[in-house]
């Protein structure tokens, strides 16, 4: 079975939840057992700052963290807009958390919704409480395709700028995750100790190199679909 086919059948079988990030960030997530959040108020987006905070207000100014996860809801290719946006290319990787697992894992200790993409015609359909301030982004994003975990808590150890620590259990990660994808810019080097922290943490399987900025077989194909075409220098008369 090929390597696109098993993660098929696992996300048939239990659903992927995918989440990019640098590795010197989730290197410190395995380090203090705890999923790391930085404040969403730095966040470039800033109309989705605005909903947030005015979410916050609005409910009695409990303060929050945001953890996005990518619905990998039958769609199964790398992305390139993710790789780009939430990861760089030297330090980037993809955690595919299994979704029930996860979300069994963390209780109800989160809120969890899929965000919701209107325009404004019909923004009215999807925002009808307090409730669904943070589910709520501009058609502009929908292909982000995101879940949003939704971390309440006190104002101190979520005070504004400073990260938050959701501390878990010993093997939350190792029970959690179904595959890591390393950007295939790291090194050969970088790639071995990588996994070298990955399996003293207990997750050594399905780990692999992402295809995004460099696919040979994609080549090779290409290449092979041109080169058995019939030449157009034919011997015309």
């Amino acid at each position: 079975m090929s390597e696109n086919n098993a993660e098929q059948q696992d996300f048939i079988k239990y659903g992927i939840l995918s989440h990019y990030i640098k590795w010197s960030y989730f290197a410190d997530w395995l380090k203090k057992k705890a999923i790391v959040l930085g404040d969403y108020t730095e966040w470039e987006d800033k109309s989705d700052v605005a909903i947030l905070d005015a979410y916050v207000e609005r409910n009695k100014n409990i303060p929050i963290r945001v953890l996005c996860l990518l619905n990998r809801a039958g769609d199964f290719r790398d992305s390139y807009y993710h790789w780009k946006v939430y990861t760089n290319k030297k330090d980037g990787i993809r955690i595919d958390f299994n979704k029930e697992k996860l979300l069994k894992a963390l209780g109800n200790k989160i809120i969890v919704r899929e965000v919701q993409y209107p325009d404004t015609k019909t923004l009215k359909k999807y925002v009808k409480s307090i409730d669904d301030l943070p589910f709520i982004k501009r058609a502009s994003y929908d292909s982000d395709k995101e879940i949003r975990l939704i971390f309440s808590g006190d104002k101190n150890p979520m005070k504004k700028g400073k990260l938050f620590e959701f501390k878990v259990e010993k093997d939350f990660f190792k029970e959690c995750i179904d595959g890591i994808r390393l950007s295939c810019s790291m090194s050969n080097k970088e790639i071995e100790d990588i996994k070298k922290v990955l399996k003293k943490h207990g997750i050594e399987k399905n780990i692999y190199c992402s295809k995004i900025f460099r696919n040979e077989r994609w080549e090779k194909m290409v290449l092979k679909v041109v080169d058995s075409k019939p030449s157009n220098k034919g011997d015309k008369k």
